[in-house]
C-alpha cells in the first residue's frame, strides 16, 4: 500500500511529450490506441518496486492507470518476472452467479464492471539482480483518462494517509473536513467522499472484530463449565447485532467441537500441551515454503521434501542437546537441582512459570487449579510451594516420564530381563567393612554421588586461550600442535591392533565413486599429515584389500568393494549408503528395522524362534550413539530378514564361511527390473563392507527360515534367480554354508 502513491507525482517526474495529441486521442472514439513507444525503454531498474513506480508514473501521464496482473518469484532455473496490465483488462462481463432470491430492484449495491478486455501488457524480467522491461501488447481499445476523479485505484488512500483519517475520525471531524485536509496536504490527492466513509468503516469493523475476538478468546479459555456458560452469554449479549455469526458458531463449534477446544474440557485430560487444531495445516506450509513453486512431480519434489525432514530432525536433536548440556541461570537454584539435564528445558520453563503462581496462592491448596498437572503430567502450584516451604528440590519422580525422553531411540520395554546388584552389594559390603576409616569416607563420598549425581562439585573445564603472539598460519599451526600434543603415544598392543583390525578404525572413508585424482589427493594429504608428526588413519576403497576374504569361486564375478567407517554401525552404514540417505542415515535405518519388528511381533516370533531372540536383537538396534560396543553390533543372519522386509529388497549375504540370500517376508514381489538387490559382504571377523556383482553373477540359496515362514503372496521372490542360486550350488560345494538353521533328524 505504501507504494501506492508514487505514481501521483506525475507532471514532475515524467514530462509530457505531446500534450495536444493526447488530448485528441481521449476525445477520439477509435478503438486502438497504441501508446508502446512511451513504454519502451532500455533502462534497467535495481529492484522490482523501482520498475513499476516508473511504468506507473508514466502511464499516469499519459492517461492509463496500470496495475499487475500476475507475479511470479524466482524459482530454480526460472527468474521472478511480473506482468503489467491496464486496469481495464480482462472480460468484459461479470461472470458470477447471482443469488436467485433476491430481486434486483431490492439490491443495495448496483453492480458494474470497468473491464473492456484491453489488450495493452507489459513484463518485466529479472536478469541477474537488474529488471528488465518488455511491451508485449501497447494498444488500448478504449479511449485514455482524461480526469482521474472517481477511479479508485488512483484514489486509494495511502498508509500515512489511513492514519491520518483515523485519528481525525476519532477526533470527531466530519468526512469532508477530513477529505479537503488530505487534498491539501497532497495536491495530487485524487480521493473521494467515498473513499473517506470506506476507510471510516473500515476503522469501525476492525475495532468491531477485536471486541469480538477478545470475548471468544475469553470462551475458550474459560476454567469451568459454569463460567463457559456465563461468557458466551456475555458474548451473545454484546453482539446480538450479528446473528447470522452467533448461529455459526453455536451450530458448527459451541455445540459439536466445545469438548475440543474449551479450556473447561481439554483441561481434564493429560494432552502434555498438544492443543493444535491445524497441526496438517501447519506441515503444508512449511513444505509450501520449501518447495516455492506449485509445479512438479515426486522425482523432483523428493530431494526438497527429504531436505526438509532433515531439518526438523536435526532442530530435533539440537533440542535434546541443549536440554542435556545447558544449565540456564533461572534453574540454578535448589528447587530445580534434581531436574536440570535429566527433563527437557520445555517443561522446567513450565514448571517456572507455576512457580509464580505458587508464591500468589501460599499454603492453600484450594487456590490451585491443577492444570498443569492434569495436562503436561508437571508439579502444579500447590505441590511446587510444599517443595519450596520443605526447602527440597523437585524429585525426576514427579515428572511425567514423557519429559524425561531426550534422544531420538525408540523407547522399548523389556518385561523379560531383570537386572540383580544382590552379589555386588555383599562384595561392596564386605570391602566397605574390612576397610580404614579413611576407605569408608571415601567409597562413602562415592556411592553419595552415585546415588545423587548432582551432589558433585565438578564443574566442566573451561578451555585455556593462548593470547601470546601472533596468529600463525594453517600449516605452521598444525606443526604446532603435533609437536605440543599431549596425546599419549600408543602401546605397542595397540599397534598391534591397529594393523589386524584396520577394518573398525574410526575415519572417513573415500566412497567408491570417487575419480582416481581425488584418491590420489587424499592420499598425498595422508602422507603429508604423517610427515607433520601426527597419525592420519585413512583408507582406499579396493578390491584386493578384502577379496582374500570371500570365497574364492566369488571373486571373479566381484565387481567393485564399497568401504565404509568401521565404527561399530558399519553394517547399517553399507545399507544406508545403498539406499541413498546421507552420513548420518545409520540412525534412520536402525529406527527403521525397530519399527518393522514391533510392526509385525507375531511374524518375528516366528522367524526368531522365541521372545528372547527377538528382544536380543531390538537391543542391537536400540542405540544412536556415535559411539558402540559389541552388543550394538549388527548381527548376520537375524538382520537379513528385517532388512529385506523393511525396505522391501534383496539382501545378499558373503563371507568367508556362509553364504544366504534374503527376501520379503511378507510382500508380493514388483517386475524383476524393479528388483533392488543388496549385497553386504562380512570381512576380518568384525566389519560389514559393501559389494557389487556383475549382472549375471551365481546367487546363494534362499534361507530355509524364509522358506518355511513367508507368506504365500511372497513365494515369487525367488523364481527369476533359481539358475543363479542353481550355479551357486554347483561352484560352492561343501566348503560354503548356504542354510541358517540346521536340521537335526
Amino acid at each position: 500500500m505504501s507504494s501506492e502513491r508514487s505514481i501521483i507525482p506525475f507532471v514532475q517526474d515524467v514530462e509530457e511529450p505531446f500534450p495536444e495529441v493526447r488530448e485528441a486521442i481521449c476525445n477520439d472514439p477509435m478503438t486502438n490506441i497504441d501508446t508502446t513507444e512511451h513504454f519502451s525503454t532500455s533502462l534497467g531498474f535495481d529492484n522490482r518496486t523501482e520498475l513499476i513506480d516508473w511504468v506507473k508514473r508514466v502511464g499516469r501521464n499519459i492517461g492509463v492507470i496500470v496495475v499487475i496482473g500476475r507475479s511470479e518469484h524466482s524459482r530454480p532455473n526460472k527468474s521472478a518476472r511480473v506482468d503489467l496490465i491496464c486496469e481495464r483488462g480482462g472480460g468484459k462481463y461479470d461472470s458470477r452467479p447471482r443469488k436467485k432470491d433476491i430481486d434486483k430492484k431490492d439490491r443495495k449495491k448496483r453492480q458494474s464492471t470497468k473491464k473492456c478486455g484491453c489488450l495493452f501488457k507489459l513484463r518485466a524480467i529479472e536478469h541477474s539482480g537488474r529488471w528488465t522491461l518488455r511491451v508485449l501488447c501497447g494498444s488500448h481499445n478504449h479511449p485514455l483518462i482524461i480526469s482521474f476523479e472517481g477511479h479508485s485505484f488512483a484514489g486509494k488512500l495511502l498508509e500515512d494517509e489511513y492514519t491520518v483519517v483515523e485519528g481525525m475520525s476519532v477526533s470527531g471531524m466530519r468526512p469532508r473536513d477530513i477529505l479537503m485536509h488530505l487534498k491539501c496536504r497532497d495536491p495530487t490527492n485524487v480521493s473521494s467522499m467515498k473513499t473517506i466513509y470506506n476507510a471510516r468503516k473500515a476503522f469501525s469493523d476492525l475495532e468491531t472484530w477485536d471486541k469480538f475476538n477478545g470475548a471468544w478468546f475469553g470462551v475458550m479459555r474459560a476454567l469451568t463449565e459454569e463460567e463457559f456458560c456465563r461468557k458466551l452469554q456475555l458474548l451473545e449479549d454484546e453482539f446480538r447485532a450479528f446473528p447470522n455469526e452467533l448461529s455459526y458458531l453455536h451450530k458448527t463449534w459451541v455445540v459439536k467441537h466445545r469438548e475440543r477446544f474449551v479450556s473447561a474440557w481439554i483441561d481434564k485430560h493429560l494432552h502434555l500441551g498438544n492443543t493444535s487444531t491445524n497441526r496438517v495445516e501447519g506441515h503444508h506450509a512449511k513444505l509450501k515454503r520449501q518447495l516455492q513453486t506449485s509445479i512438479g512431480n515426486f522425482v523432483s519434489s523428493w530431494q526438497t521434501i527429504h531436505n526438509l525432514l532433515e531439518l526438523q530432525i536435526s532442530d530435533i536433536r539440537a533440542s535434546f542437546e541443549e536440554s542435556l548440556t545447558r544449565i540456564p541461570h533461572r534453574y540454578r537454584g535448589f528447587l530445580y537441582r534434581k531436574l536440570v539435564g535429566m527433563v527437557s528445558i520445555y517443561a522446567l520453563q513450565k514448571i517456572h512459570t507455576e512457580s509464580y503462581v505458587a508464591d500468589g496462592i501460599g499454603p492453600d491448596s484450594s487456590l490451585c487449579n491443577h492444570v498443569l498437572y492434569s495436562t503436561c503430567g508437571l508439579p502444579c502450584a500447590h505441590m511446587i510451594g510444599k517443595y519450596k516451604r520443605e526447602g527440597c528440590a523437585i524429585p525426576v519422580a514427579a515428572i511425567n516420564p514423557f519429559w524425561h525422553k531426550l534422544g531420538m531411540t525408540p523407547f522399548i520395554e523389556d518385561f523379560t530381563d531383570e537386572v540383580d546388584i544382590g552379589p555386588e552389594i555383599e562384595m561392596l559390603l564386605e570391602r566397605f567393612n574390612h576397610g580404614s576409616i579413611a576407605q569408608q569416607k571415601e567409597m562413602k563420598i562415592c556411592l553419595k554421588k552415585l546415588s545423587d549425581p548432582t551432589s558433585t562439585i565438578l564443574l566442566e573445564p573451561t578451555v585455556k586461550v593462548n593470547t601470546k603472539g601472533c596468529k600463525k598460519s594453517g600449516r605452521k599451526r598444525a606443526i604446532a600442535l603435533a609437536e605440543e600434543s599431549t596425546k599419549r603415544c600408543l602401546s605397542g598392543f595397540e599397534y598391534v591392533l591397529q594393523s589386524v583390525e584396520e577394518s573398525v578404525e574410526v575415519g572417513s572413508a573415500i566412497p567408491p565413486q570417487a575419480s582416481h585424482s581425488k584418491r590420489a589427493k587424499h592420499s598425498n594429504q595422508s602422507k603429508m599429515s604423517v610427515q607433520r608428526g601426527r597419525v592420519c588413519r585413512s583408507r582406499s576403497v579396493g578390491i584386493e584389500k578384502y577379496i582374500a576374504e570371500f570365497p574364492p569361486f566369488l571373486t571373479p564375478f566381484i565387481s567393485n568393494i564399497y568401504d565404509v567407517p568401521g565404527d561399530g554401525h558399519c553394517g547399517f552404514r553399507v545399507v544406508a549408503s545403498f539406499l541413498g540417505m546421507s552420513n548420518n542415515g545409520w540412525r534412520d535405518v536402525r529406527t527403521d528395522l525397530l519399527a518393522e519388528i514391533e510392526q509385525h511381533p507375531d511374524e518375528y516370533n516366528l522367524v526368531f524362534y522365541g521372545l528372547a531372540h527377538v528382544q536380543e536383537v531390538k537391543r542391537i538396534l536400540n542405540c544412536q550413539s556415535s559411539t558402540v560396543g559389541k552388543e550394538h553390533w549388527m548381527s548376520m543372519p537375524d538382520m537379513g530378514f528385517v532388512i529385506a522386509s523393511c525396505y522391501k529388497i534383496v539382501v545378499i549375504h558373503i563371507s568367508k564361511h556362509q553364504c544366504l540370500t534374503f527376501f520379503p517376508l511378507r510382500d508380493p514381489p514388483p517386475p524383476v527390473s524393479a528388483h533392488r538387490i543388496l549385497s553386504i559382504g562380512y570381512v576380518n571377523g568384525c566389519h560389514f563392507v559393501g559389494l557389487e556383482f556383475t549382472t549375471d553373477s551365481p546367487l546363494p540359496p534362499a534361507a530355509r527360515t524364509w522358506d518355511r515362514f513367508r507368506l504365500d503372496m511372497a513365494s515369487s521372490w525367488v523364481t527369476p534367480y533359481i539358475e543363479r542360486i542353481d550355479r551357486f550350488r554347483a561352484l560352492a560345494g561343501t566348503d560354503v554354508a548356504v542354510a541358517d538353521v540346521i536340521d537335526l533328524e
